[in-house]
């Protein structure tokens, strides 16, 4: 028997992501992090997601990074992530690192900036996730976003994702907060979304 789906779930459809089995050039590449405030098992993950825009104006997810780590592991994993990032030959060097300035993150910016040459960006949350979140979902849903194939973390994400639900009912949401800044964030670079559509590679 499948486990129903929670009350409100079915936002976001595994249907709407594209897929890809190799990664397409990229016109720029950011890494979007969220940190959970506490490490407890009932609390959210801590979450970086690698992500660029392709030549085509689809938005793209190289890398997502998921996991429950105190302050001074935390700070580790974040530093090897983005030297994984910044140092592949066969994507752009990253233009920038967004973190919510919030808990955990807070310390998370403030050390980075004195030990990383990437720009630190500090994301303020001025409204809640659901306003955040329905900002994004008509580009979720006309399939700009693709996700590799074969990684291992896309099955969880995917589940997550269609997860999601309006009355928070999900048990957790820590990598929808990286995607909706991948778009609402992302979209603000120079190129538009105006001839982005549905593609495979």
């Amino acid at each position: 028997m499948q486990a129903p789906t929670k009350l409100g779930g079915g936002l976001i459809k595994a249907s709407y992501f594209g897929r890809y089995t190799t990664s397409p050039p990229l016109k720029w590449m950011a890494i979007f992090a969220d940190t959970a405030q506490k490490t407890k098992e009932v609390n959210d993950y801590s979450v970086f997601m690698a992500a660029g825009e392709d030549y085509s104006g689809n938005l793209v997810v190289v890398d997502v990074l998921r996991g429950k780590w105190e302050a001074p592991e935390l700070m580790v994993k974040a530093s090897a992530f983005i030297k994984k990032h910044n140092d592949n030959k066969d994507t752009p060097n990253l233009r920038y690192v967004a973190i919510e300035d919030k808990a955990s993150g807070t310390g998370l910016i403030q050390t980075l900036k004195t030990t990383s040459r990437i720009s630190i960006k500090a994301v303020q949350r001025n409204t809640d996730k659901l306003t955040r979140f329905m900002d994004a979902h008509p580009y979720i849903e006309d399939g700009i976003v693709y996700l590799p194939l074969n990684a291992n973390w896309v099955g969880d994400f995917i589940d997550e994702a269609e997860a999601f639900s309006a009355d928070m009912s999900h048990d957790h949401d820590d990598q929808i907060d990286p995607l909706i800044d991948l778009i609402n964030i992302g979209r603000q670079q120079p190129q538009t979304y105006a001839t982005a559509g549905k593609r495979k590679y």
